[in-house]
């Protein structure tokens, strides 16, 4: 019994400090500009325009965001955590959005009203 406890603790010592370390990886890139491009839902036809503007200071990106389309017209502040190459968003609470940002190209996975894929690229 007292083995079973000291290899749970062990493991959940292990788990907690792979999480720190992901939650403390720097940013690797800069996501501040003007970024177009679409969302696709499913089914397809349900598919639309994101439009956002962000400003990084270290890690935290806040901006402004429209989203349009079909069943989808929404717009307003935008709030995420830059990991490494990845941006999450973080505000508003109720859309989930992770892009892979690969210098002016992001892409990724987002729900909100609806679940989809997202690809933006950086204006310039």
């Amino acid at each position: 019994m007292k083995t079973a406890l000291r290899f749970l603790s062990g493991f959940a010592l292990l788990a907690l400090a792979g999480c720190a370390s992901m939650a403390d990886t720097p940013p690797s890139v800069d996501v501040t500009g003007n970024w177009t491009g679409t969302w696709i839902g499913n089914p397809a036809t349900r598919s639309g325009t994101v439009n956002m503007t962000l400003r990084q200071n270290g890690s935290e990106a806040t901006g402004d965001m429209r989203v349009t389309g079909a069943i989808v017209n929404r717009n307003g502040f935008v709030r995420g955590r830059v990991v490494g190459n990845t941006l999450m968003l973080t505000d508003p609470p109720d859309l989930r959005v992770t892009l892979t940002v690969n210098g002016d190209q992001m892409a990724g996975r987002g729900a909100g009203q609806i679940e989809g894929q997202v690809t933006l690229t950086r204006q310039k």
